[in-house]
Formats: structure tokens, sequence, C-alpha cells
């Protein structure tokens, strides 16, 4: 595995003390391979990318293990993090519309990603710019690397941002929510180019996303995450084939199933961190709950091959 997280958790300072708002998460994300999350928002998918990108606020703290090629990401100093932040470890953002320094031109913006981890001369910084640019196919690169970002359309700017992410060749590519804001025709080109980009460069990559849509095409396994937790984890074509979870079951109920078809959307939110139920932390929304659901929180336990979920009564689901 490329990178592992074994029972993180991230804390947020409060005047109280530390409230946990992402707790026990455990994944493998493989070499070369596409590893999806999915959930609502505020569910902790993002303070998770951001764990592993060691850019946490200062105000929220990681514990636990995040291994990378066998080296724990938490125990490194911001000088470490620094030399591998970029090189090895790179981030799409969610919002191509203010991600990039609008005062900057988008060449200097790239070329700062080059010679920050890289010895090269300016003119040469120029020519793997031009390079990265055409790689993620923007039309006209040698004109369009002069402009600055609010010259480009919204597609054009995420292609950017994927340029600077991909500059210094990273072994792991973390794309969080990267279709945001795009029509779907932008997003599906978008999607691909990822896509193409992993298989030629052989990255890794976490895809961060609400679109259930988005994963079951694009990754290899999944984590269904809520209220901080990751509560049901497995390949894609097991997940959708046969959910285990209840919450999972309400995010496949709550897509478009064709017309005249009505949505069954799941009851109520996602819970404040600090305002969640005993037990379960789904069983104030769920259609199966039981008394025992409110006792204990469950564990993610293993239901079939690589199949995990954390729900005590996985085994009386059946998925229509």
């Amino acid at each position: 595995m490329l990178l592992e997280a074994r029972g993180l958790n991230i804390f947020l300072k409060t005047s109280s003390g530390p409230l946990n708002i992402v707790s026990d998460v455990n994944l493998q994300i493989p070499r070369g391979g596409v590893f999806g999350l999915a959930g609502e928002s505020g569910c902790g998918k993002s303070l998770t990318a951001l764990a592993m990108m060691g850019i946490l606020p200062q105000n929220i703290h990681a514990e636990g293990e995040l291994l990378y090629n066998g080296r724990d990401l938490l125990k490194l100093s911001e000088d470490e993090y620094r030399a591998l932040r970029g090189k090895e470890l790179a981030m799409v953002f969610q919002e191509p519309m203010t991600s990039l320094n609008p005062v900057l031109r988008v060449d200097y913006q790239v070329r700062e990603m080059i010679t920050t981890h890289m010895d090269v001369t300016k003119k040469e910084a120029d020519g793997m710019v031009l390079d990265l640019l055409k790689a993620v196919r923007i039309p006209s690169p040698e004109k369009r690397m002069r402009e600055y970002p609010h010259q480009m359309s919204g597609g054009m700017r995420q292609r950017v941002m994927i340029a600077m992410a991909i500059a210094c060749g990273p072994k792991l590519l973390i794309a969080d929510e990267p279709t945001t804001a795009l029509d779907v025709t932008i997003e599906a080109q978008i999607l691909e180019l990822m896509d193409n980009l992993r298989k030629e460069r052989d990255m890794s990559v976490l895809l961060i996303t609400h679109d259930l849509g988005v994963i079951a095409e694009n990754a290899e396994t999944v984590g269904i995450m809520y209220a901080g937790r990751i509560v049901e984890l497995a390949g894609v074509k097991e997940l959708f084939d046969s959910p285990k979870h209840p919450y999972t079951v309400g995010l496949m109920q709550s897509l478009p199933k064709g017309r005249g078809k009505g949505l069954k959307p799941i009851r109520g939110t996602v819970p404040k961190p600090g305002d969640l139920p005993p037990g379960c932390k789904f069983s104030n929304r769920c259609d199966y709950v039981a008394g025992g659901c409110r006792k204990a929180e469950p564990e993610l336990r293993l239901i079939g091959d690589n199949h995990r979920v954390r729900c005590i009564r996985a085994e009386e689901i059946e998925w229509k």
C-alpha cells in the first residue's frame, strides 16, 4: 500500500477541551489505484485529506498513524512535510475559481511549484510549464500560460490546478471534489484527464466526492463516510451491488432513477460533532434502528471479502 491510515482521529481545540471531529479512520490507498471517499458535506472527507497533506488549520490536530511508504507522516517535522508536499503528495482543491491567485499569471504559479522542488533554471521551468499545460490539454498553451486566472473558464482553471499538482510527479494525488461547479460535459473531461494522467504517471488517487456516480465510474475501492467515521468500506462493485449500511442505502435511494420516479431522501441532516447521538451516529436518521443501536457505537467489522461495515444489523439489509 502507498498510504495507510490507522486509527486516524482529528480534534478541534475548543474552550471546553478537544472535540473529536473525525474518529478512528482506517483506510488503504493502493499503489497506482483509485480510492473513492464519499459522503454528505460535513462528514469529514476534506479534513481527512488535509490531515494527509499536513495542512490542517492551527486549531485542529490529528492523532493516530498515517503511513506513507511505511513512514508515519504525523511524526514529520514541518520542514520534512514541506519537502514531501507537492513533490510526492499533491492535492487538487475543490474550488478552481478561488484556488488560484488572481493577481499572478498562470505560468508564474505553475513555475513556482516546479522551482520549489526542483533545481532548474527559469528557462527550463518555463519549458516544463508549457509541457504540463499541453499534458492537461489546455488549448493554445503558449498563449494561455501568460494569462491570468480570470481570463480562463472554470474548466481551464481546474486543468491548471491539475497541472500544478502533477508538476513534480507526485506518487499520490488527492482530488477533493475536483469537478465542483463544472457542468457535466467538462466534469467528464476532467475525470477522464485525471484517469489518463494516473495511468501514464503510475500515480495513486484519493478521489473525494459526494457524487456516487463519479465514484462508481472512477474508483476501485470506496469508503462511505458519515459524521467523521468510515461506515462502509468495500470494492466498488461489491458496494454498489450489495450495500450493507443504512446510510449507504439511503445515499443510493436518493439518486435519480428515471423520469417520473420519485426520490427517497434521507431524513434530517448530518449532526454537528458536539451533538452526536449515543451509540450509532446514524441512529437518529436510520430506517433500520433498533434498541441496541443506541447502546454502543458499532465497530467497523468484516462481513465479506474486503467488505466492512459499521452496523449491527448489516446482515438484515437487502438492496433492491
